[in-house]
């Protein structure tokens, strides 16, 4: 009767431990979550102006009435250098896989992932 109780008790524990785990992990996971939409949204208004920016070169490189060799010298002239060499400055690289999700989270995998792939097939993992 004893080791039936002292067993319960065990489990009980556990379960308990693993539930406080996946809170923490879901608690990490709703900050990165939110970090990745404000910097994805920084990400879209910083590219607004290269946006922008490429709106008004597009027409000038597909007029097939401006000489090829009058196209740097006009874009440079009408847009300005300084404009276009901010809008190299401002380049980033591209998203990572998962949109940065990933690297938010330290690099790891989210542990209920994990968890879950362990017990799957391994088609389906």
């Amino acid at each position: 009767m004893r080791c039936g109780r002292l067993s319960q008790s065990a489990a009980d524990v556990l379960d308990e431990v693993i539930s406080l785990f996946d809170q923490a992990v879901s608690a990490r996971e709703s900050r990165a979550r939110i970090k990745m939409r404000d910097e994805l949204a920084a990400r879209a208004a910083a590219g607004e102006g290269r946006q922008a920016l490429l709106d008004e070169i597009l027409p000038v490189l597909v007029d097939s009435g401006i000489e090829d060799e009058m196209v740097g010298g006009l874009l440079r002239n009408t847009i300005g250098t300084e404009r276009l060499r901010a809008a190299v400055a401002q380049a980033t690289g591209w998203l990572p896989r998962g949109n940065g999700h990933l690297a938010m989270l330290g690099g790891r995998r989210p542990a209920q992932v994990e968890r879950r792939q362990k017990g799957c097939p391994a088609g389906l993992a």
